[in-house]
Parts: structure tokens; C-alpha cells; sequence
């Protein structure tokens, strides 16, 4: 069942294949975890936030239409319940500081150029961490649908009900004002 796209597993589900649909969300369980951790700055709460939001694309699976790709209807079904999550309790749109749940010491053991390399590249990755988590959390979604769950600008737009247009305009928007935060650091 591993090789099956996702729209065959939801077919074979809907015709009584209970396996199909775990298959199905096992796939996305990691990248439904890392995309929420990433829109709301708490592991925790982002464990809870996953479980439901799979356990939400389990309840409406057959609200699903297999001839679209699932992935943009799973995502928009993740991004609805973040935003539900950010108005609940009224969060600002846009956080101050990054959550300390990913932030670890780094552990020189081989000081090789390489190994510096590499401590060098995964700092780098942790600064631009921690400025992406200063945006507004409608940019940091996009950031994360795009570069991490690596969904298209098309199934962005699906997903939040634009245009590819819009997307890409907003998507522009978001990198001009990470760079304006880079230069101000360097």
C-alpha cells in the first residue's frame, strides 16, 4: 500500500479498506507535526494540534473528491484548524521571540574545517529560525507550506482560497521582508 498515491488510498478507504487510511495518515503525521510546531512556536501544543487535525481529516475524508490532489485539501484543512488555534486565544499576529523547545547547544566534538562548516551552516539556519518565527503567522505559514511541506504556489492558493497571483505577490512580499531582517543582523 506504500506505493499507492494518496488519492488511491482514499478511494480504497471509502470502499471499506481501513488499512488505506492509515497508511494514508501515517504519511502525513510528520510533516502535519514539523507544519504546526512551525505555525504556532509550541511543541506541545503542536503534538495536541496534529493529532486533532488528522483525526479532523479522518471525520471528513469523504468530503474529499479524490480526482483533486489530497495534500492541498489536508493543508487546508491544517491551516484552518491553526487559524482556529490563533483566535482562540487570541494571539498577536505576529511573535515576538522563538520558543526554546528547538534551540540546543551544539556540541563541538571535531574541529575540522568540515565540521566547522557545518556548525557554521546549521547556526545560520537557526538565526534565520528564529527571525521567520518574528513574522506574522499568515507569513510564516506560507514560508512553511512552501519551503518545508513543499507544496507548489498553485496548491497554496487552492488551499487558502486566492489566486496564484496573490500567492506569488505575497510569497514576494515575505522574502523582501526576510531579507530586510537579514541585512539588519549582519
Amino acid at each position: 500500500m506504500e506505493e499507492f498515491t494518496d488519492e488511491q488510498l482514499v478511494r480504497a478507504y471509502i470502499k471499506g479498506d481501513n488499512q488505506a487510511i492509515e497508511v494514508l495518515l501515517g504519511r502525513y503525521a510528520g510533516p502535519m507535526l514539523f507544519f504546526v510546531v512551525q505555525s504556532i512556536n509550541n511543541q506541545a501544543e503542536a503534538e495536541d494540534l496534529a493529532q486533532e487535525i488528522l483525526y479532523k481529516s479522518w471525520r471528513k475524508i469523504k468530503t474529499y473528491h479524490p480526482e483533486q490532489p489530497f495534500k492541498p485539501w489536508l493543508y487546508r484543512l491544517a491551516r484552518n484548524t491553526v487559524i482556529d488555534y490563533w483566535r482562540k486565544r487570541k494571539l498577536p499576529l505576529a511573535f515576538a521571540d522563538a520558543d526554546d523547545t528547538f534551540a540546543g547547544e551544539i556540541d563541538v566534538v571535531d574541529e575540522s574545517p568540515l565540521a566547522l562548516t557545518e556548525i557554521m551552516k546549521r547556526e545560520e539556519q537557526e538565526d534565520i529560525a528564529a527571525l521567520i518565527s518574528t513574522l506574522a503567522p499568515d507569513e510564516r505559514m506560507l514560508l512553511n507550506l512552501y519551503y518545508y511541506q513543499g507544496l507548489n504556489l498553485r496548491e497554496i492558493a487552492e488551499l487558502s482560497q486566492s489566486s496564484v497571483d496573490t500567492i506569488k505577490s505575497r510569497h514576494r512580499r515575505v522574502l523582501q521582508k526576510l531579507r530586510k531582517l537579514i541585512d539588519k543582523i549582519e
